[in-house]
């Protein structure tokens, strides 16, 4: 139980640690002045709601919903999915016995 635990908190901080340096990064220049010049033009230039107030909702623990969202993720993909692909395959009486 004990190395199941380490093993949760050292995924849980690399997510944390993951997302911190997504979140450092610099971004990458544009290989040309239109291609910055488009990247600056307004995408909702036309858009009939521009007059309304944005409503901005702050989330101070957002690296670590990302972190933990990431983890959750590759945890479901590499763990959990080939866990129940793999349970498919185990005859039903022992199936039963374990949902029991």
């Amino acid at each position: 139980m004990k190395k199941l635990s380490l093993f949760f908190f050292l995924m849980l901080l690399l997510a944390v640690l993951q997302t911190g340096l997504a979140f450092s990064q610099e971004p990458v220049p544009s290989d040309s002045p239109q291609q910055a010049e488009e990247m600056l033009e307004d995408p909702f230039e036309d858009d009939p709601f521009a007059d309304e107030e944005i409503l901005v909702v702050s989330d101070p623990i957002e690296p670590f919903n990302r972190g933990m969202f990431w983890f959750n993720d590759k945890l479901y993909f590499y763990l959990f999915k080939p866990v129940a692909k793999g349970f498919r395959v185990v005859p039903e009486p022992a199936r039963v016995s374990v949902s029991n």
